[in-house]
Formats: structure tokens, sequence, C-alpha cells
């Protein structure tokens, strides 16, 4: 998804609408906190773990991303 998916999305929404993200284990939480980042990837691994991770420092191809944080 790009931040242009995004606010296409939020755009359509009630501005007072609730923002979830996945639990931990379980159930809904509201986001503590955005953030920007920079990662690598995607990857291809088990389904369990994100397809992107973070960058070695002397990695220099690094993707600009939007987080959400739980």
């Amino acid at each position: 998804m790009k931040a242009k998916d995004l606010i296409a999305e939020l755009q359509k929404l009630d501005p007072e609408m609730l923002v979830l993200v996945d639990g931990y284990e379980g159930g809904y939480a509201t986001p503590s906190a955005t953030d920007q980042i920079e990662v690598c990837g995607p990857f291809d691994r088990a389904w369990y773990y994100g397809e992107y991770d973070d960058c070695e420092d002397t990695e220099p191809a690094k993707t600009k991303a939007f987080l959400i944080r739980r």
C-alpha cells in the first residue's frame, strides 16, 4: 500500500471514526504512534513475519515507509 492509497481510503471515512490495529495476541488496539522509517525488503519468508525489516546502516536500497505503531 502506498500513501496515496491510504489517503484515498481515509478520505472516505467519518473523521470521528475510531482507528485500530491488530492486537498483539488477538483483538484490536488503538495505535500508540506513527513514524516515518526506512526499511528493506520485501523478503519472501514465513507468513508470520512481516515482508519488510530494518536495514543495516550500510544498506543502500532503503524504502521510506509510514508506520502505524501498535
